[in-house]
């Protein structure tokens, strides 16, 4: 599943540019149709949510994929996407395991000080890093997730 979100935000440059040579020849009457046709990628989001919040590893580059998908190649698009619907599983998920009785506290809050520290700067970055060089970090961290997990999984 990492695998594929690596390969969709690696293609996804193509898939802007298809979208962006259709712009300029769409009918705006069949507008609402093409948008319909965009989001059955979006059929890919139910899995990796219920791997997201179970799991948590490698989400945002698997959910990147599937939203740069949905959004043309847009990266900044994609990744507030990413950020809304990965925040909404996290609460999902949070919340069945606080009625589980399964949470520690002591070490949930300081990893809620360190997530809530990554998040201000990673929004930071997101607005000034440029988005080839996003791209290629993605693939290459993406694709090393994917043999590392493999490796210990297999080897």
């Amino acid at each position: 599943m990492a695998l594929l979100g690596v390969l969709d935000v690696a293609e996804d440059h193509r898939v802007g540019a298809d979208l962006e040579a259709d712009a300029e020849t769409l009918d705006p009457l069949e507008l609402p149709v093409q948008r319909f046709q965009m989001f059955k990628e979006l059929k890919m989001l139910l899995p990796v949510s219920f791997y997201g919040g179970y799991f948590g590893a490698g989400i945002g580059i698997m959910m990147l994929g599937v939203f740069s998908l949905a959004t043309g190649g847009d990266y900044r698009s994609a990744n507030v996407t990413k950020n809304f619907v990965t925040s909404l599983n996290g609460i999902v998920a949070a919340t069945i395991f606080i009625s589980q009785g399964a949470v520690v506290w002591p070490q949930t809050l300081s990893l809620m000080v360190g997530m809530i520290g990554g998040g201000l700067l990673g929004a930071y970055v997101a607005r000034i890093i440029p988005r080839k060089l996003v791209r290629v970090l993605i693939v290459l961290f993406g694709a090393a997730l994917t043999v590392a997990f493999a490796r210990r999984y297999w080897f």
